[in-house]
């Protein structure tokens, strides 16, 4: 099989959920839910106008501060609780699979070194499974993750060598994971003369950190008010072309070069489970500018009319 049949093989595959797993999932979205609204109610409560001293205002705005930041933390273990659920999931549904081939009559078996394949090949992938589960169970994820299986090849190979390319980074993403991650993005495919020429003259990683201070409580704050998006949002947020079919291909093509152009800076999850890869769209406005595809003007724009529901009130925040 080739590499790209082995990822619609494993795709084509059913996840299987227990009664269990399904409540626990309603549970991680109620909790997550109601982190939202109360870090919806500090950012309304930071920008409550009272009158106070100086050092009273610092004072509570620190507190204010310091209460979201442990939120964020436990919605970040939501997130991992919530991943390792999906991968049980999956990892059910591929030993499912296995046993279904396993037990597969002789007399229907058309092909006895296919099937030596298959079992190879979800043998391998249970193992990946189970480590990546373990990897998010045991660690204390507060600060972000990034997840890789590596290369579907491995899972042709020996057992140990498709587990150990099951790898967990906390907090900052590796360059490991920079992969061109969308299958429509043909390698060899050719960019157009002026795209190859704006990606060469990119600013890159380097020149976005410092073009702003992501510390700053302003900069967090206007972070916080958007919710990670694919890399279909963020074109739909912030279209390059008039056609939306060329438009998505030209963001889809930006995704798979992250590493390259420096639109790593602005992503949030890459490859975990069976997720898309998911965007910061305030960092991302920072990237547009500094390749100057747009300016701040019309940057704030197009993020004070995508704000989601929860953070409608903030709009303010994205017309200075």
């Amino acid at each position: 099989m080739t590499d790209d049949q082995i990822v619609q093989y494993l795709e084509n595959l059913n996840l299987i959920y227990t009664e269990e797993m399904q409540a626990r999932l309603e549970g991680i979205r109620d909790e997550m839910n109601y982190i939202g609204d109360a870090l919806g109610q500090l950012n309304l409560d930071s920008h409550r106008d009272i009158q106070e001293t100086v050092e009273d205002e610092l004072e509570r705005l620190e507190a204010i501060d310091q209460q979201k930041i442990i939120l964020i933390r436990q919605q970040q273990r939501l997130h991992s609780r919530r991943h390792a659920t999906n991968i049980e999931a999956e990892m059910r549904g591929v030993q499912k699979e296995k046993q279904n081939i396993s037990d597969m009559p002789r007399h229907e078996i058309n092909d006895i070194q296919l099937q030596a394949e298959l079992l190879n090949i979800l043998d391998n992938r249970i193992l990946q499974l189970q480590k990546a589960s373990q990897f998010i169970m045991k660690a204390d994820i507060s600060g972000g993750y990034t997840l890789s299986f590596g290369d579907t090849a491995v899972l042709r190979g020996a057992w140990e060598d498709a587990e150990d390319a099951v790898q967990l980074t906390i907090g900052v993403i590796s360059e490991t994971f920079d992969e061109p991650e969308d299958s429509e993005t043909k390698e060899g495919e050719e960019d157009s003369d002026s795209e190859k020429q704006k990606e060469r003259s990119s600013p890159g990683a380097d020149r976005l950190s410092g073009s702003k201070n992501y510390t700053d409580p302003f900069y967090k704050e206007r972070s916080a008010a958007f919710d990670p998006l694919p890399i279909s949002g963020i074109a739909r947020m912030f279209p390059l072309k008039i056609d939306e079919e060329e438009n998505q291909k030209v963001w889809k093509g930006h995704a798979a070069r992250a590493a390259r152009n420096g639109l790593k800076l602005a992503r949030i999850i890459v490859n975990i489970g069976r997720a898309k890869s998911t965007f910061d769209p305030l960092f991302v406005s920072d990237w547009l500018i500094a390749r100057g595809d747009f300016d701040r003007a019309k940057a704030d724009r197009k993020l004070a009319s995508n704000l989601p529901p929860r953070s409608a009130h903030l709009a303010d925040l994205f017309r200075q």
